[in-house]
Formats: C-alpha cells, sequence, structure tokens
C-alpha cells in the first residue's frame, strides 16, 4: 500500500473500513457494558450514563495523543526522515506513559467532586463513581493503546487494532459477566472489565509496533526523554486532546441539562448514545485514513492530492450517513428495547434518534476535517471551532430550552442538531480557507 500513489479512492476504502470496524467493535464492547448494567438496575445504567462521559474524557487524550503520532510520523516518513519518525514513536510512548499516570491520580481524586458538580444523584452516585474510579486508574492502558494505534496508522496500518478489537469484544462480554455477576462487583465490574481489555490490547499493539520496527528496545537512546521531542508532540497533542476533552465536557454539560428531566432522561440518552456511536463512529474510521493519507502527503509537499482525498472523503460519507440514518429509523426503536422497555426510558431514546440520526454526516464532517486540520499541522483551529460549539453555542441553546423557555426535552435535540450543522459548516470553510495557503 503506498500512501503517495495509490488511487485515492482505493485507499480511502481500504483504509477507513478496518479502522471504521474497529471503532464499531470498540463501541460495541461499550454497548455491552450498558447492556450488563440493564441486567443490574436502571440506576446502574444512569450511573454508567454519567460516569461514562469522563471515560470519554480519558479516551479521548489518548486519542488526541494518537492522532498527533500519526500525524507528526507520518510527516516525517512522507519526507523520508525515517530516523526521526521512530524517535517520535519511541519518545511518544515514555511522554503519554508519565502523562497517563499523572491524568489518572489527579482524575481518581477529582472525580466524586465532579459527578456531584454535574448533577450525578445521589440515588446513582454510587455506581457513577464505582465505574469512574476504575477507569481512572486504569489511564495508562486507554492511552497507551491510543498512541501505538496512533503509530500504526502513520504505517497505514488500521487493520491490526480491528483485529483485537473484535476479539476483546467476546472478551469483554465474559469478563463483564465473570466481574459484574460471579464475583458480584457490580457497575465496578463493568469497569474492571474494560480495563482488562485495554490493558490485554495495549500489550498486543505494542508487540505490533515492535515488529514493524519503529520501537526498537535494543535502541535506549530512542526512549531518553528528550525534550525537544516532547515539545513537538504536546505541541500538536494538546489542541486534539482539548478538542476531544472540549467534547466530552461538552457531553457532560448536555447532560447536566439532560438531568432536569429526571432519572429516565438520563438512562434514554445513555442507551441512545451508545447505539449512535455504532452508526456515528465508523466515521471515526474514515477520519482515520484521512489523517494517515494526508499527513504521508502533506509531509511530501504533495498539497493537491490532499485537497482530493479531503474533497473524496466528503462524498463518501454523505453516502454512508444516508444508508446510517435509513437504518436507526427503521431499527432504532428495537434495538432501544433490547436494553430497557421502560415507556418513558423508551420515548426519550426514541425521540433523540429520530432527530439526531438527520446530523450524522455533519458529525462525519467535523471528524474528518478535524483529521484533515491534524494533519496539515493546524490542530488548534479544530479545538476552536468545536470549542466554540460545546461551551458557547450549546450552552445558550439548552440553556434557553431548559431554563428560559421551558421547553420539554424533544427541543434539547433540536438545539444540538442545529449545533453540529452549524459547526461542520465552520470547519469546511476554514479547511477550504486553508487550502488556498497551500502551495501547488
Amino acid at each position: 500500500m503506498d500512501l503517495l500513489k495509490d488511487p485515492l479512492n482505493k485507499l480511502i476504502i481500504s483504509l477507513s473500513l478496518p479502522a471504521g470496524t474497529a471503532m464499531m467493535f470498540n463501541t460495541l464492547y461499550n454497548v455491552t457494558g450498558t447492556f450488563f448494567a440493564a441486567k443490574i438496575s436502571t440506576l446502574a445504567v444512569a450511573g454508567m450514563a454519567m460516569s461514562f462521559l469522563l471515560y470519554l474524557s480519558v479516551v479521548g487524550i489518548g486519542l488526541g495523543f494518537g492522532s498527533a503520532l500519526t500525524a507528526l510520523i507520518g510527516n516525517n516518513l512522507g519526507a523520508s526522515k525515517l530516523k526521526v519518525a521512530k524517535f517520535y514513536a519511541s519518545n511518544g510512548v515514555v511522554l503519554v506513559l508519565v502523562f497517563a499516570l499523572f491524568m489518572g491520580l489527579f482524575g481518581y481524586l477529582l472525580a466524586p467532586r465532579l459527578l456531584i458538580l454535574l448533577g450525578a444523584d445521589h440515588h446513582y452516585l454510587k455506581e457513577a463513581l464505582d465505574y469512574a474510579g476504575v477507569i481512572f486508574i486504569a489511564s495508562p492502558f486507554f492511552l497507551l493503546i491510543k498512541s501505538l494505534n496512533g503509530v500504526l496508522v502513520a504505517l497505514g496500518d488500521t487493520k491490526s487494532y480491528r483485529n483485537w478489537l473484535f476479539c476483546g469484544l467476546f472478551i469483554n462480554a465474559f469478563f463483564c459477566y465473570f466481574f459484574a455477576f460471579i464475583l458480584d462487583f457490580g457497575t465496578k465490574g463493568i469497569a474492571l472489565a474494560t480495563a482488562s481489555v485495554q490493558f490485554l490490547g495495549m500489550i498486543y499493539l505494542f508487540f505490533k509496533v515492535k515488529r514493524c520496527k519503529m520501537i526498537e528496545l535494543k535502541n535506549l537512546k530512542y526512549y531518553v526523554p528528550n525534550l525537544t521531542i516532547w515539545a513537538k508532540i504536546l505541541r500538536q497533542a494538546f489542541p486534539a486532546c482539548l478538542n476531544y476533552l472540549s467534547m466530552s465536557i461538552g457531553s457532560l454539560v448536555l447532560l447536566k441539562f439532560i438531568s432536569y428531566y429526571g432519572v429516565n432522561a438520563v438512562a434514554g440518552y445513555g442507551i441512545a448514545l451508545r447505539i449512535e456511536q455504532i452508526l456515528v463512529l465508523p466515521t471515526i474510521g474514515m477520519a482515520a485514513a484521512v489523517l494517515s493519507i494526508v499527513s504521508r502527503n502533506y509531509g511530501a509537499k504533495n498539497f493537491q492530492r490532499v485537497r482530493q482525498c479531503y474533497k473524496t472523503s466528503l462524498l463518501f460519507l454523505l453516502v454512508y450517513c444516508v444508508f446510517a440514518c435509513l437504518f436507526v429509523r427503521i431499527f432504532g426503536e428495537h434495538i432501544i428495547k433490547l436494553f430497557d422497555d421502560t415507556p418513558a426510558v423508551l420515548e426519550v431514546a426514541n425521540l433523540y434518534l429520530g432527530i439526531n440520526s438527520l446530523a450524522y454526516v455533519a458529525y462525519g464532517i467535523i471528524n474528518v476535517s478535524g483529521s484533515t486540520l491534524q494533519a496539515i499541522k493546524r490542530p488548534m483551529a479544530i479545538f476552536l471551532l468545536n470549542g466554540f460549539r460545546q461551551f458557547v453555542l450549546q450552552g445558550v441553546l439548552f440553556y434557553t430550552v431548559v431554563f428560559y423557555l421551558g421547553l420539554e426535552i424533544k427541543f434539547m435535540w433540536f438545539a444540538l442538531f442545529f449545533s453540529v450543522y452549524f459547526t461542520a459548516i465552520c470547519f469546511i470553510l476554514w479547511i477550504l480557507s486553508r487550502f488556498k495557503r497551500l502551495r501547488a
């Protein structure tokens, strides 16, 4: 596979299908956790829905480092600087490990206050803390597996992570049952299952990266902290991490507003969110393909191919999202009932999926555009645009719906729909303005 010369249609499909499937498997084992939580109680589902967004913040930071490493390693491989690329891979792993240890410690200590601040009801606060506490302790596994995958994506390998997640899906189901019911750990058992799968996956991807010779254990100089390399990685990763954190915090803010509608609303949103992820996250697979292709071609200064890759990916995105929207409208309600058939929960989840399914293409545009900006070393734009959506636009809209107008919950979903499409249009305009500055 030649990222610099092969036809873009072929590359986008061959890279995005494994990456998209990987994200689907990843979401499915999150859905598995929700399924087992529903077997415990509705309070367990609500607790996981509240703490799951803290989990997403941990994963988001890992994705931020992973995308940064993909961009930097891809740029250097495109410029035929193999030794520098190896330095980024090895030093990047060390940096991520150090960062993860500190983040996990502070996250574990702050989780109780954060959940209370965000409106966790005392009925399900224990369940939320049980889940979040384990996730923060296991932060190094979550961050390292995403970073190691970032190295592989830079090489054009989106299959290894997919293969592991396929196996991890079944391992996670067994662990969920074992920890939650056999050992009777409840919600904490579901978190332990997730952490265990991340640990095993981290070991697997480490050996895959080692086999590709991007990490060489015998050459210790690659692992000695290099402040110049660390600074460049952080400069690329920090805005991306802030972007993922802003999305997680924005989701927590959304959940805070949803909590005013009651426990059933929180549970319904939690179920609908996981179903939506199955359909939306494959667009992240396409974004991973774009990141890999664009970063390599940008490093080789093949700017025309960079532009064409972005345009082609948007066309594929539109076709996929039409089918995803049709699927959720036909089967959405039946899938919701597999988790919880409480009428109030079903109504909230069904309304969310019905309205937000029309915004799938906008979510995809944001994902693909973000990968493009990351690949051309303009990550701050991603944070600025998404940050505006999460903290300004959505905050104003949600406050207006809940407190100023006192409307029913479906208007929350309409507000979300508007904010996503507005941001997607801004991303397209920003990308086109950057493309004009690239020399042909």
